[in-house]
């Protein structure tokens, strides 16, 4: 169904026109399909075998631009006259070239990188991705409070938002995904033409030394936790009710449940009738729709209790963080199990998002079987094994997950 879509997209031109040697069309970038299924409704100038695309502001559904309404084809068909006139007198007083056209529209974003990782968010297919872009372009505009103009955009500029946030204590591996975001945003603008090859300001090879380099996050076998230093962590809950804590301890015990996956989760009647929680990751919902089911083991509860977690339905399991802003809970969680890490003697740099790395390794090494870590930690797409061995059911579960802790 998707690739008929995506055919028809191909085939459906709204207008033409040819001036001289170079073609103006008002048709689909079917490039990118947005994860409501609409494309982007552009401009395109063809020239010596080379596109530009000028956005035209909307987005449609095939059938939706079959069907366009009057006022919006003379609004498109306004902005694609007036290309056309400008192509034209380019083109007869011998200055026409692509990268005259490659200014940011007006619909496009607001002319800043900020903008423009914002729309990248748009195109998105995952939920996840689409926040890491929309909190990408937020720390952006901390950076720069114009949001970094694109033709401001390039190896001083990134440069220097790279070393912000060294100095605002960001460690490598957070840096490294804010600078991937930046990267690809960049590609993005590069590609549609809203930004110059000339400003490109990343390292594309070892002999670039006037290029930024995205920094190397730590290596993943120091980002996780031992058996011990989990057991120091309990004890210290215990002993505590510390919220940073019991979050992480929870996170861990439902199978490394993400942070965005863990503000929206809620009591419901699965919860009461199998002693289970059940939810859909936000990471993979566009993609597969893959339900996550995590049994309730003594422990988990234990943590439940003194995070201060009532249940009810609709309640929350973690109430601290129930229902709050993903990159304001996350920035002060984080902070929060630093400070934890000291005091029970870890000295590892922790996050969240430690916990799923210590699920995966722990289970493993507890012996729990493959089939069952990778249908807890919900992968998408999930391995080879996954299509021979069946779906494991809550009681079936549970035995293992009593001994996490």
């Amino acid at each position: 169904m998707r690739n008929e879509r995506k055919k028809k997209a191909r085939k459906q031109t709204a207008r033409k026109a040819r001036i001289g040697n170079v073609r103006v069309e008002l048709t689909f970038d079917n490039r990118y399909r947005q994860s409501d299924g609409r494309y982007a409704v552009v401009i395109r100038i063809y020239h010596e075998r080379k596109y530009l695309y000028l956005s035209t502001g909307w987005a449609m559904t095939p059938d939706e631009f079959d069907c366009m309404d009057a006022r919006t084809e003379a609004a498109l068909s306004s902005r694609f006259d007036r290309v056309c006139e400008k192509v034209t007198e380019s083109v007869n007083n011998g200055t026409f070239c692509l990268q005259s056209f490659r200014a940011p529209e007006d619909g496009t974003s607001d002319g800043t990188l900020a903008g423009l990782m914002e729309e990248k968010a748009k195109l998105c297919k995952t939920v996840g991705t689409a926040t890491n872009y929309r909190n990408g372009a937020k720390l952006l505009r901390e950076f720069r409070a114009d949001g970094l103009p694109l033709r401001a955009v390039g190896t001083v500029t990134i440069g220097e938002y790279d070393e912000w946030m060294a100095g605002k204590g960001y460690a490598a591996a957070t840096r490294n995904i804010n600078l991937t975001l930046v990267k690809a945003s960049i590609n993005y603008g590069t590609y549609k033409g809203y930004i110059k090859e000339s400003q490109y300001p990343f390292k594309r090879n070892a002999h670039e030394i006037d290029k930024v380099a995205v920094p190397k996050s730590a290596k993943r076998d120091t980002n996780w936790l031992t058996a011990d230093e989990m057991g120091r962590l309990h004890d210290y809950f215990t002993q505590t009710h510390d919220w940073g804590a019991g979050v992480f301890l929870f996170s861990y015990l439902c199978g490394g449940v993400n942070l965005a996956d863990l503000i929206d989760l809620r009591y419901d009647e699965y919860y009461f009738d199998e002693s289970a929680f059940r939810f859909v990751r936000k990471k993979i919902a566009t993609r597969t729709g893959q339900t996550t089911v995590i049994p309730v083991c003594d422990r988990m509860r234990e943590v439940m209790a003194g995070l201060g977690a009532v249940e009810v339905i609709g309640g929350s399991p973690v109430p601290r963080v129930a229902g709050r802003d993903k990159g304001t809970v996350s920035s002060v969680l984080n902070s929060r199990l630093k400070t934890v890490a000291k005091k029970v003697g870890i000295t590892k740099n922790i996050s969240i998002n430690t916990s799923r790395h210590t699920f995966a390794t722990l289970a493993v090494k507890s012996g729990m079987p493959l089939s069952l870590v990778e249908q807890a930690m919900s992968h998408a797409p999930a391995g080879v094994l996954s299509h021979y061995v069946g779906a494991w059911t809550p009681d079936e579960m549970r035995p293992y997950f009593e001994k996490l802790l």
